[in-house]
């Protein structure tokens, strides 16, 4: 019988970080290691804080592409990942869009929508949640459901929503399919010129009577003019659903091999919630099982958490578009493009496949870029000293591989590791025995080392 432990208590709340965030800042760190475990559970994901100076960066910072191209939904996503004081709501959001993928649509106004409306309904319940995805500009395109009509229904959300969004395969039958998809006709879309600005073409759905079937369906127990709404809260109510994204929960959270037990606990949360997504990761996030030392940093890092959590722990600022241009370019040499997943399944599921030699140089040149003096300047002036200053580092070498060493990996290293860095910053010619040249130098090797692709 296997042995079960447990991870100490400040140990605890560093894997809760690593999970439910993209990481955070010295400060953001400092203030949850402070807290009770379960305190932090609850501002992780009961509490929403105030981001309304988020949104005015990003605004500021989107005025230089107005046409809200497909670079420009890019920028708002990952410089509010940035920016965040809800970081669990945009983990959540990344969780969502690879749940209900889309594929690219083209048209970038649908893109900037379809985050903006997951990011918004990301912790609320499953049910409304869902209907909100299926009659969205970007779920329409996508799957060519604007296209719909009572003449010639269009299959394949219909597919899509049961097998992959909620009830999994073995749980309905082709006649299911023919019968919802009649179901899903007359919504269509409208506005969204990529000719014209975001705010003042707003794109939208409309549903048409006249070209929606309206005539008697049977499906999954159903009959009658079955509406999109109340067909599709019947398959948020469904148990297979329960047990099918409890289970998907768990495993980007936890581990891949769900405990049975938890299982059906969090599944009664669920229900008893009405659904809710913040009160269900709260009874997961609070389970002992979570913490249990199996479970720490067995995780290969994805490519958004390698980047954005570097960017986030470093305090790198990304304002200018063409910066989040470049993460958004290293992250897809690393295997994930945004807003383009490779297939409806969404993308990588075990984390093990983010590494291989491709994947595991393109990592390397990440880190050479989020290091490097051309994003963070070099020597005295460089962002990494500035940010040494900021938390009254004492500039010696050994303090200074402490304090990036703790920010960055989160986890004791080993000694001989230790020894190598600090070697790399001393100089003995200097009066504090640290050459300043050598900073960006500490970063990169620290980014690339194998405990830093970990969470």
């Amino acid at each position: 019988m296997e042995t079960i432990t447990y991870l100490n208590k400040d140990i605890q709340k560093k894997h809760l970080i690593n999970r439910a965030t993209f990481a955070c800042s010295k400060q953001e760190y400092d203030q949850y290691m402070s807290m009770e475990l379960n305190d932090l559970v609850d501002i992780l994901t009961l509490e929403k804080k105030d981001d309304s100076l988020v949104e005015t960066i990003i605004v500021d910072s989107l005025k230089s592409d107005p046409r809200l191209k497909k670079t420009a939904a890019l920028h708002d996503w990952l410089l509010r990942i940035s920016k965040t004081n809800n970081p669990l709501i945009e983990k959540m959001n990344y969780f969502w869009h690879d749940h209900f993928a889309i594929h690219a649509t083209g048209n970038s106004k649908a893109l900037y929508a379809y985050t903006y409306m997951l990011r918004g309904k990301s912790l609320n319940q499953f049910d409304d949640l869902l209907v909100s995805v299926a009659r969205s500009p970007a779920m329409l395109l996508s799957l060519d459901g604007a296209r719909s009509t009572k003449i010639a229904p269009n299959e394949n959300f219909a597919r899509e929503v049961m097998e992959l969004h909620t009830l999994g395969p073995g749980n309905y039958t082709e006649d299911d399919i023919k019968e919802a998809a009649r179901i899903f006709t007359g919504w269509v879309v409208k506005g969204g010129s990529n000719k014209e600005q975001y705010k003042e073409t707003p794109i939208t759905t409309k549903f048409y009577k006249y070209r929606s079937d309206q005539s008697s369906k049977q499906v999954r127990g159903i009959k009658g003019n079955i509406s999109d709404d109340e067909f599709l809260t019947s398959l948020a109510n469904d148990p297979a659903t329960h047990d099918a994204l409890i289970r998907k929960i768990w495993k980007f959270f936890i581990n891949t091999n769900p405990n049975e037990k938890d299982i059906k606990s969090i599944k009664q949360v669920f229900v008893k919630s009405n659904l809710s997504i913040s009160i269900t990761l709260n009874k997961l996030m609070k389970m002992p099982n979570f913490y249990e030392t199996k479970n720490y940093r067995n995780k290969i890092k994805t490519p958004l958490e390698c980047i954005l959590g570097t960017i986030r722990k470093l305090e790198i600022p990304i304002e200018n578009y063409r910066i989040s241009n470049n993460l958004h370019y290293m992250m897809r040499n690393m295997g994930l493009d945004l807003y383009k997943p490779p297939g409806p399944n969404g993308w990588i599921k075990n984390t093990n496949e983010w590494l291989n030699y491709n994947t595991t140089i393109q990592r390397a040149n990440a880190a050479g870029y989020l290091s490097g003096a051309a994003l963070n300047g070099s020597g005295k002036d460089s962002h990494f000293m500035k940010l040494l200053e900021k938390y009254d580092v004492e500039l010696q070498p050994e303090k200074i591989v402490n304090f990036y060493l703790e920010l960055l990996t989160n986890t004791e290293v080993n000694i001989k590791i230790k020894k190598v860095l600090i070697e790399h910053l001393k100089n003995k010619k200097t009066q504090n025995g640290f050459d300043y040249s050598r900073i960006n130098g500490l970063i990169y090797l620290i980014l690339t080392m194998p405990e830093y692709q970990l969470i």
